[in-house]
């Protein structure tokens, strides 16, 4: 794992050392998808950084030094989204609006804004997101405890991330953002917001296209499974 990281991690320093040339003429168009393949690229590093990571919790110093590469990771990921934004803005139509629509607008947005009638209907639409996020990260920890665990333990496969996917890192994401969101309810007031609890997550949240990228194989494995081994029907 450690060794897969740091491949992609090479690989991805390698596409931001082109972007820097890249980037430094606005008008290519090769910037943002330099920048996408770079973030890629370390998300995946991050992967498998992270999953060597919960193995090595007994190793302090190999434990320390791999929390420090994905901090540094997140932090490259972090200034290569603001690129992404920056150049899509440079991009983007210049619209301009007549008075009477800047009216209206404006009307909208007065309309929209909280007043103290709407702080309960705020209340509740916060207590539901978290109560969908407990929810779905008690079911995650379900299926680890009941599946994946037994399945790596009785060595039915020989790999169960082949069959899983990421599901722990998944899992590891869904407490570490419930967690931020509970903090944030506990200190519930007006003034309160749950939004930057997405935004210092939101980055992580790619973790899932490395799940969705192994279903259709995973599935197909299930099913084998299920047809060639009674061990396998039995359990389920």
């Amino acid at each position: 794992m450690i060794s897969e990281g740091i491949e992609l991690f090479r690989r991805a320093t390698e596409v931001e050392v082109e972007l820097d040339v890249t980037a430094r003429r606005i008008s290519d168009t090769d910037a943002v998808s330099k920048a996408i393949e770079a973030t890629d690229l370390y998300m995946a590093a991050c992967s498998e950084f992270m999953k060597a990571s919960s193995t090595l919790k007994n190793n302090e110093p190999l434990h320390v030094l791999l929390s420090r590469n994905i901090a540094f990771i997140m932090k490259r990921i972090e200034a290569l989204q603001v690129l992404i934004y920056q150049q899509g803005a440079c991009r983007a139509p210049h619209v301009v609006l007549s008075a009477e629509q800047v009216r209206v607008q404006r009307e909208k947005a007065r309309i929209s804004q909280p007043t103290d009638s709407d702080e309960k209907k705020r209340t509740r639409v916060a207590q539901e997101i978290i109560d969908t996020e407990t929810s779905y990260s008690a079911a995650l920890q379900k299926l680890v405890d009941y599946y994946v665990t037994p399945f790596r333990d009785s060595k039915l496969v020989s790999n169960t991330s082949e069959l899983f996917g990421n599901i722990e890192e998944i899992l590891g994401l869904s407490v570490a953002f419930l967690k931020a969101l509970e903090t944030k309810m506990k200190n519930w007031n007006e003034n309160q917001t749950i939004g930057d609890a997405f935004k210092q997550h939101a980055m992580f949240f790619k973790i899932y296209v490395f799940y969705t990228n192994g279903y259709q194989a995973g599935n197909a494995q299930a099913i084998h499974l299920l047809k060639t081994n009674d061990s396998v029907s039995a359990s389920i």
